[in-house]
């Protein structure tokens, strides 16, 4: 109130709701803070409450004490947090039955391309390999892991050619032209090259899969081969 005095004993009552110096904004009553790191100054720990009281004093071993509810605490994650099996590694490893990273699991070589549209591709992450069905425009040799799509009026990933289909753009196949017998050698020598030329284009072990297997003595993606779970990160990546 105007006039009056404030004693030595009254300048510490509700210090809770008095600024810093600087112009601050106080800090939450002692008792709000969770995070042993961040009592300090008029707080201090206290083991017997476990909570920050004012007054006490934190000593160096209390100051780990919740480290996860500090501000600046990692978030920790677990192993069903990714839907990539590219990136479930280490203490993880992927589920074939579950369809999930799971903990105590192991990834495989081939299992690294299950679920490739939700690995990243941003940042450090190196870019998705490329896909040796789109650049297949003969029906007839668009089989194996591709297979013609009508909807997509393509060769893709994962689908699956029919005999009508095998005659789409036949006139685009090298071996037209050639007698069957011919074209059957022909076009197994045509799918082995081409298939052989994508995997060398992968310059990434992680990507380095199906038909493709990672060499490590020649350092690079070649056809037949199988790429080890050692083997990820190596290349280009």
């Amino acid at each position: 109130m105007q006039g009056g005095k404030t004693s030595e004993s009254e300048k510490n009552i509700n210090l809770d709701l008095c600024p810093l110096e600087g112009g601050a904004e106080a800090p939450l009553v002692c008792g709000d803070i969770s995070c042993a790191r961040m009592c300090r100054g008029e707080c201090g720990w206290s083991k017997t409450k476990d909570a920050c009281v004012r007054g006490g004093k934190t000593s160096a071993s209390e100051l780990p004490i919740n480290a996860h509810l500090c501000p600046d605490a990692p978030v920790e994650k677990t192993c069903g947090d990714t839907r990539c099996p590219r990136l479930c590694q280490g203490e993880c490893g992927w589920s074939r039955s579950k369809d999930a990273c799971v903990k105590g699991g192991k990834t495989s070589a081939s299992e690294l391309a299950i679920n490739a549209e939700s690995c990243p591709t941003t940042g450090d992450e190196p870019t998705a390999a490329p896909d040796m069905c789109t650049g297949i425009v003969c029906g007839r040799l668009c089989k194996g892991e591709c297979g013609w799509s009508k909807g997509a009026n393509g060769c893709i990933r994962g689908g699956k050619t029919t005999v009508s289909e095998a005659r789409i753009n036949a006139e685009l196949c090298p071996e037209a032209g050639v007698t069957e017998t011919e074209g059957a050698v022909d076009s197994a020598k045509l799918e082995q090259d081409f298939l052989k030329q994508e995997c060398n284009r992968v310059k990434c072990a992680d990507f380095c899969v199906g038909p493709c297997g990672w060499s490590t003595g020649s350092m690079s993606c070649k056809l037949g081969a199988n790429t080890a779970l050692s083997e990820l990160g190596l290349g280009q990546c």
